[in-house]
């Protein structure tokens, strides 16, 4: 009895491992709030650093380890420990807008009045201040990371820079009127999106990323588009709507509205700001907060994606701005079994477990497979590989593993649990 106790112990720790958390950044109370989006609920505040402004957008590293924070200065976060990492990061000048870091998880790329970049592996400025368009915000990179579009909220144009020289490329890209600064390039990487302002009819402007070309008419939103995030999939775009409160959906195959979801607001000077996504693509989270002025807003609104409806409001410091995710891990396996075998070596018999699965429904960046034996790593395959051999066993099913598909940065997906039923053994 102790043993399945202990078993089912690991098993729940080994789970619990893939909840994925959001840093919300509070400007007005300055900290940052840290949800569990497995049980909705804040697990932990932490204050912003004194005398480092207001913290403002949040971004994680890819495998999850740090999160940096702008306030003026650039802020680094343990995400083990929920801590500040001292000293804070200098830039000319202070920055207290877009951040971003890139998908090899080498490079921060901090805008605001300029561009700078910094190095994760020194927390150091490497390149900057590099002269982009008006009023730097918002930064996106491509899958591959070679290029990032940043886009400039007082000129109303999107830059592009080749992340390998750290220069700009081209000409800015113009999709509007001054007032935008949002652009999110789509998990193909095929086009970006961009948030159009200071038109009759504000919308979103499509961008082909191989030519760097607006293409199309806008997708007519309304009121003023914010912040755009993709479904995972990358089929429905979500867009943040200020005026009126609201989120707009967009099909990404036919480039136009599909549905739009209200965001209810206790006060009207409050409104919906930055959004993100569960990696699941099943949950979407909205800050709301004011202009500045109180009454501050003070919540995070949960969004059923399955329903297109707010089920829960989740309090938070005044004021939350920018908020970030913990990267998205791998898709689990599929059809997990096996089968006990033997080798007669004639004095003596061995019995071991042929274990075989089938790779996730979309593979992506999986780089390979780790098996578990009772709670214990016990071996690793390539990503081509979906067999494994455990020799050296007791006859008959008496062993639980659980495989788990493994990223570059070596995140894990989601444990799928079985055990060894069937046998080819008569000895």
């Amino acid at each position: 009895m102790f043993f399945f106790r202990l078993l089912a112990l690991i098993l729940f720790s080994l789970g619990s491992l893939y909840a994925n958390i959001i840093y919300v950044a509070n400007a007005t109370a300055e900290t940052i709030s840290v949800i569990d989006t497995d049980s909705n609920l804040v697990i932990a505040t932490i204050p912003y650093p004194l005398g480092q402004g207001q913290p403002y957008t949040v971004a994680f590293t890819p495998d999850g380890k740090y999160a940096y924070v702008t306030g003026g200065t650039v802020n680094v976060i343990d995400v083990s420990t929920h801590m500040f990492i001292p000293p804070p990061i200098s830039i000319t000048p202070p920055n207290n807008a877009g951040i971003a870091v890139s998908p090899d998880g080498k490079y921060v790329y901090s805008a605001d009045i300029s561009l700078n970049i910094i190095s994760t592996t020194t927390n150091q400025v490497v390149a900057g201040p590099i002269s982009i368009g008006a009023a730097p915000l918002d930064i996106s990179f491509t899958p591959d990371g070679k290029r990032a579009y940043i886009a400039n909220e007082n000129d109303g144009t999107v830059s592009i820079i080749d992340t390998e020289t750290q220069q700009v490329i081209g000409s800015p890209i113009s999709v509007g009127a001054p007032g935008g600064g949002d652009v999110t390039v789509a998990p193909n990487g095929k086009f970006a999106y961009a948030n159009q302002l200071g038109l009759s009819n504000n919308g979103v402007v499509i961008i082909d990323t191989s030519t760097n070309q607006v293409i199309g008419s806008p997708i007519v939103i309304g009121g003023e588009p914010g912040q755009i995030a993709f479904a995972p999939n990358g089929k429905l775009a979500y867009v943040v709507n200020t005026s009126p409160n609201s989120i707009a959906i967009i099909d990404t195959c036919t480039h136009s509205v599909v549905d739009t979801i209200p965001i209810a607001t206790d006060y009207p000077t409050l409104y919906p700001l930055r959004i993100v996504i569960t990696p699941d693509g099943k949950w979407a989270y909205v800050s709301i907060r004011s202009d500045g002025n109180p009454p501050f807003g003070t919540s995070v609104v949960r969004i059923d994606l399955t329903t297109n409806s707010v089920v829960q409001s989740i309090t938070v410091g005044d004021n939350p701005s920018g908020m970030a995710i913990t990267p998205s891990s791998p898709l689990p396996i599929s059809h997990p079994g096996g089968c006990q075998q033997i080798n007669d070596f004639g004095l003596f018999f061995e019995y071991y477990n042929v274990l075989t699965w089938l790779p996730p429904v979309f593979v992506g960046d999986i780089k390979g497979y780790n098996i578990y034996r009772n709670g214990r790593k016990i071996g690793s395959v390539s990503a081509d590989k979906f067999c494994f051999q455990d020799h050296n066993q007791c006859k008959g099913p008496s062993c639980n593993y659980a495989i788990t598909s493994f990223n570059r940065f070596g995140n894990e997906s989601a444990p799928i649990n079985f055990r060894v039923t069937c046998s080819k053994t008569s000895k």
